[in-house]
């Protein structure tokens, strides 16, 4: 029997039925995802009888003698390269029929990333600062719940993150990206390519926090650019990419600098922000600490920023290389979390196999 969403062999092609979506296409059998997605289009719960005389059957995964066999069918039933391409773009034709944005459930795709947090839970992030499309692959599977694409201190370009974003796609984890610099144009490219989350430096003024926020929205309650173009392809959500976005893109402004830390409640309170991220090495250094991270006035102005975030709704985050700084920056409030990159992830492991070798 093919395997249900949730094991580890799913949403290895991209399905529709990913992130958010209810119905379950039996990882990716295009069978099975042809029969669910045929049915829907035919009126739902009316019985198949009633569509081509012959008995109506629950869909249980396995091949139904008595549907249809067209030329979709036959190349369905070939395991083969083109099973990859029906499961893609079959059920999307089907579903384009359905208001925009609806699943065939019938609800609207959520970002997980910003459900967990409003459901008062943990995301944790990996970093990416290479230009390779297997490892993010690999590290969209492996349990966290976002990539933090890393634009600013890495040289993935943005053709590389539009790769990312493709080799990424319905896997569960959402792609955000971190720009190099807090500018219009620089979020507008990075949403352009369909990621899911953008992430700005430096963003210490109220003035550049607006920015942020107006970058990620389209108007009235914004100024990004309409000609959405490819990012639309990729989007979780088939149809209405607009509206989709703007409610699900998430704004995430780093506080890194002592300036940002003195005018952090003006920055706090702009609309569209989502996150507040403390850019605790840049914000030593700033102060004038050379990124040491045990220095009192370091912890009040974290705790400064914390307390801005709480009064304004904001949700906290920062970097946490270690399990254990998760779970102690876990009671002080913060939820969003930045992990390691992947080479010091691959550092890591190397180091306990040789040490385990003597």
């Amino acid at each position: 029997m093919p395997a249900k969403h949730g094991s580890d062999v799913d949403h290895r092609y991209g399905c529709t039925a990913t992130r958010g979506f209810e119905r379950r296409c039996q990882s990716c059998d295009p069978r099975a995802d042809y029969y669910d997605v045929r049915r829907a289009s035919l009126g739902g719960e009316q019985s198949r009888r009633e569509k081509y005389g012959g008995e109506s059957q629950q869909h249980s995964g396995s091949l139904t003698e008595d549907l249809p066999r067209g030329p979709l069918f036959r190349l369905a039933e070939r395991r083969s390269f083109f099973h990859r391409l029906i499961c893609i773009l079959e059920p999307a034709r089907f579903l384009g029929r359905r208001s925009e944005g609806e699943s065939l459930s019938g609800e609207r795709w959520r970002n997980p990333v910003r459900a967990r947090l409003e459901a008062g839970e943990s995301v944790y992030g990996i970093t990416l600062t290479s230009n390779n499309l297997d490892t993010a692959a690999l590290a969209a599977t492996l349990g966290f719940h976002f990539l933090w694409v890393e634009m600013e201190h890495s040289p993935i370009s943005l053709e590389a993150l539009r790769g990312i974003v493709l080799a990424t796609r319905g896997l569960p984890a959402m792609v955000f990206a971190r720009v190099p610099v807090v500018e219009m144009w620089t979020a507008k490219r990075v949403m352009d390519q369909g990621v899911s989350g953008v992430i700005f430096p430096f963003c210490s003024t109220p003035e550049m926090a607006q920015t942020a926020a107006q970058a990620c929205k389209y108007p009235p309650h914004g100024r990004r650019g309409s000609g959405a173009g490819i990012s639309a392809t990729s989007w979780p959500e088939p149809g209405g990419y607009h509206d989709s976005a703007d409610a699900n893109m998430m704004v995430i402004a780093i506080i890194e600098e002592q300036s940002a830390v003195e005018r952090v409640d003006e920055i706090a309170a702009t609309p569209g922000i989502d996150v507040l991220f403390i850019g605790t090495s840049d914000l030593s250094f700033s102060m004038g600490m050379r990124g040491r991270q045990n220095e009192p006035a370091l912890h009040r102005a974290v705790e400064r920023v914390a307390e801005a975030g709480r009064k304004h709704g904001k949700f906290l985050g920062r970097p946490a290389g270690m399990p254990e700084q998760v779970r102690e920056f876990q009671q002080q409030g913060f939820q969003l979390f930045q992990g390691n990159t992947e080479i010091n992830l691959m550092a890591a492991g190397a180091r306990r196999y040789l040490d385990a070798l003597g």
